[in-house]
């Protein structure tokens, strides 16, 4: 997507540069601001190995062989992985602004730079497909926007700014890839958990983190799952190993910690944000990271 982007907006005005470049940790790191697209339907062959996509800005509908339609709309956060090439195409509305960022990492670096268990993880998380391309995509957290957004608009000059976004890149990869797989982090559940069971466990986590500063109370959460508090509490310590509460808070620490460090965010800012009074935000930031929040601030 990157490079056909390259070749059709590079001259458009209105636009901040379209960039892309290879790095040597087997990456490719590209992004772009384009002002002004014109409408435009592009095939090309899906990236043998990972890509991931953060689109902060515009729309976008892939059509994915099996998979069909998938409409997409910024921020949004898209993985695809494919071991076969197989061809793909997007579809782009005329005048819509795009910003996004794309990573994309080569299957034959992705046993290193990820792990063994990658192909396992596609097809036994939420996703559940069992055919190929796989396509992951859901609203992009904040922190996974606050990165992609400093990519785009770096501090750094050459000789450091390549260097700089293969960082951000790295950073980007590794929070993406815990959103997308974090349901599964943990030791095996026990097989008293039906199929249908595991669907509503992870819809009510889904549902926990889906606002942080407004989460739903355990009640709300068990009436919408359609489990019993008693059910849902179980099930969280053995699927996700931890209570909802202590999930939801370490869920907030842990985005807050990105926020802030991004250099985006004010400490108050990040506080509010995931849900905490400043003054409580700090106290068990400080029990958390064992620093206060301040220090992370560039």
């Amino acid at each position: 997507m990157a490079d056909i982007f390259a070749i059709m907006f590079q001259d458009r005005e209105s636009s901040m540069p379209v960039w892309s470049f290879t790095s040597q940790t087997a990456m490719t790191v590209s992004g772009g601001m384009i002002a002004n697209p014109p409408a435009a339907r592009m095939e090309e062959r899906c990236h043998r190995g990972l890509k991931l996509v953060v689109l902060l800005q515009g729309a976008l509908t892939c059509e994915i062989p099996i998979q069909g339609l998938c409409d997409i709309k910024g921020p949004s956060l898209c993985a695809i992985l494919d071991r076969d090439g197989h061809m793909a195409a997007q579809s782009f509305d005329a005048g819509q602004a795009l910003h996004y960022v794309i990573v994309t990492i080569e299957q034959d670096a992705m046993h290193g730079l990820i792990g063994a268990d990658m192909d396992r993880f596609f097809r036994d998380t939420a996703i559940r497909s069992r055919t190929e391309p796989v396509l992951f995509h859901s609203a992009a957290p904040r922190f996974l926007q606050s990165i992609a957004r400093q990519m785009l608009r770096p501090r750094l000059r050459q000789p450091g700014a390549h260097l700089y976004a293969t960082g951000k890149a790295l950073e980007l990869s590794g929070l993406a890839m815990d959103h997308i797989f974090r349901p599964h982090i943990s030791d095996k559940p026990s097989a008293i958990w039906s199929a249908d069971d595991m669907e509503r466990l992870h819809f009510a986590r889904d549902l926990l983190f889906e606002r942080l500063d407004a989460a739903p109370d355990m009640a709300t959460l068990a009436r919408r799952s359609g489990l019993n508090i008693r059910k849902l509490t179980h099930g969280f310590r053995d699927v996700f190993g931890a209570t909802p509460g202590a999930l939801l808070k370490a869920e907030r620490l842990e985005q807050a910690h990105h926020m802030i460090a991004s250099g985006t965010w004010s400490v108050s800012q990040a506080a509010w944000q995931v849900g905490y009074t400043p003054a409580a935000f700090a106290t068990a930031f400080r029990r958390r990271f064992g620093v206060a929040p301040s220090t992370l601030r560039p």
